[in-house]
């Protein structure tokens, strides 16, 4: 079908929204909307759509960035795939598929984003039991695939956003410094370590604002401070994947011990944090850590075989 192989992809997060085509990233850009020269940001709030008509106008926004305005005067109808939060009831689904439509699109697909991983990642979907753990800026996904139906779904506030927040509130508290959420990012990517053997301690530059001055000011602080804060969230995180394990069905549970579960997410870049879980159960060696390019693998796929599609797809 030529309206599949010429549809663009949409992965659209909390922080960033990418656009793929033929199995290619064409456009990777901030979740936002410039509007009279306000940054109207958290268009996307835990997976569903928090401002529509700001969400419309960048939808049509992207959209157009990757167009041809001459070669879409001859071209088929716009058609898109996109992914969505495996937990969307009906009413977050239909302001979905509106957005899309009210910016152009004559097809809009979609597709629970655990499928896609899973497709991109090769797993056998329609012969499978799977459980995926999505750790993303916004929340973090626990699912398990039957086929290609959701048996069992948990959803969690803690994410990437969570753990810098957690930051924040941490040197604000010891120190009486706020600091930014690009700088706690910084930090938690750079020199939070969460493995038991092998972390190096280091002294940390923080820079931020005195709360009662508002100055610019510079601490020193351990880079364990850092991990330590971190430790209570994401020994809730491992203890609420194993809690997801342990709660299936002995035949299911057994598939998933023996292949693994699928680790995917930008979360999942904080040191340390993927052997923490497999400490605690059996992780797949087709995760993130070894195959980041799953989502790309998986809007091919399914662009390029329609009965992937009609099986995988969202009536």
């Amino acid at each position: 079908m030529k309206q599949l192989k010429n549809s663009l992809g949409f992965d659209i997060g909390t922080s960033k929204t990418r656009i793929f085509k033929g199995g290619k990233l064409i456009v990777e850009t901030p979740t936002q909307f410039e509007y009279e020269g306000e940054i109207l940001q958290n268009l996307i709030v835990n997976g569903k759509i928090s401002d529509f008509n700001a969400t419309e106008q960048f939808l049509r926004q992207e959209i157009k960035k990757v167009q041809n305005p001459l070669f879409s005067l001859f071209s088929p109808a716009l058609t898109t795939i996109v992914s969505v939060p495996s937990d969307m009831n009906e009413v977050a689904l239909r302001a979905f598929r509106d957005s899309f439509e009210h910016a152009g699109v004559k097809n809009c697909y979609m597709l629970f984003d655990c499928l896609i991983a899973a497709i991109g990642l090769g797993i056998d979907i329609k012969n499978s039991t799977s459980m995926i753990v999505d750790f993303g800026a916004g929340k973090t996904s626990i699912t398990t695939t039957q086929g290609y139906k959701i048996i069992k779904n948990n959803i969690l506030d803690i994410s990437g956003n969570s753990l810098n927040e957690t930051i924040q509130t941490y040197i604000s508290r010891k120190y009486n410094l706020t600091i930014s959420k690009e700088e706690a990012e910084k930090l938690k990517i750079e020199y939070v370590d969460l493995r038991r053997n092998g972390a190096i301690e280091k002294t940390v530059r923080v820079t931020g604002n005195e709360k009662k001055s508002k100055e610019l000011k510079e601490i020193l602080i351990e880079s364990k401070e850092l991990a330590d804060c971190l430790a209570l969230e994401t020994d809730l995180l491992v203890d609420k994947i194993l809690g997801h394990f342990e709660k299936l069905d002995e035949s299911d549970s057994e598939k998933i011990r023996t292949n693994g579960i699928y680790l995917i997410g930008g979360g999942l870049k904080l040191k340390g944090l993927i052997d923490k879980i497999s400490d605690k159960i059996n992780v797949s060696d087709k995760s993130y850590n070894l195959d980041k390019k799953y989502m790309n693998i998986g809007f091919e796929k399914v662009q390029s075989n329609p009965e992937i599609l009609y099986k995988s797809m969202i009536i």
